[in-house]
């Protein structure tokens, strides 16, 4: 799948949905309005193109509670992990630590454990991981954070690795959806360059 560079993440102000579940907000609560909110924010998804990102933004959202968290959050990544929204990927921009707090728990549920549910975090202008994310993978994650674009040549050269060992790391980060690759021919094959997704 091919990604374009420089291109910004579409962004859906999870706000709109107050008036959508004809809730005042600010607060964003209970499963049931989880599960009222979800095709829409699939609707959100699937309209962004393949190989690009939806950003889900807090912004004028006080809490979002576990029980929506897994109707709307846990379930987009299911899919996501699934197949089922094809290679698009989400992101969550700006929530505040209290709706962190709740986000954590709701991933490490019994029920999702096993699934290792992570995302990428947009705050302040900076990118970072959150969720169960193992640490070499997290190491090869932030190089691509800092450099904008790594190989697994790159990222075999700079951790001393086996080009097998880079490949498979960036092949999974890619797979939990906290990367976004295209692929580059180039004279003796092909290879691919991982990025943010965007």
């Amino acid at each position: 799948m091919s990604v374009e560079l420089g291109i910004q993440p579409r962004v859906f102000a999870l706000s709109e949905l107050f008036g959508v579940l004809d809730v005042p907000g600010p607060d964003l609560l209970l499963r049931a309005y989880g599960e009222q909110a979800l095709p829409v924010l699939e609707a959100k998804l699937l309209g962004v193109p393949e190989g690009r990102a939806l950003v889900l933004s807090f912004a004028g959202v006080r809490i979002m509670t576990p029980s929506f968290a897994d109707a709307t959050i846990v379930a987009l990544l299911r899919g996501l992990r699934e197949g089922r929204y094809e290679e698009r990927y989400l992101l969550l921009a700006e929530p505040n630590e209290e709706t962190l707090v709740g986000l954590a728990g709701t991933f490490e549920r019994r029920l999702h454990r096993s699934l290792k549910l992570a995302i990428v975090l947009r705050c302040a202008g900076t990118y970072r991981l959150f969720g169960p994310v193992e640490q070499n993978l997290q190491a090869a994650w932030q190089l691509v954070a800092e450099r904008g674009t790594l190989t697994a040549r790159e990222l075999a050269d700079e951790l001393e690795l086996e080009i097998n060992t880079a490949s498979m790391r960036l092949w999974k980060l890619h797979s939990l959806g906290l990367l976004a690759r295209r692929e580059e021919a180039l004279p003796n094959g092909r290879q691919h360059i991982y990025t943010l997704p965007a």
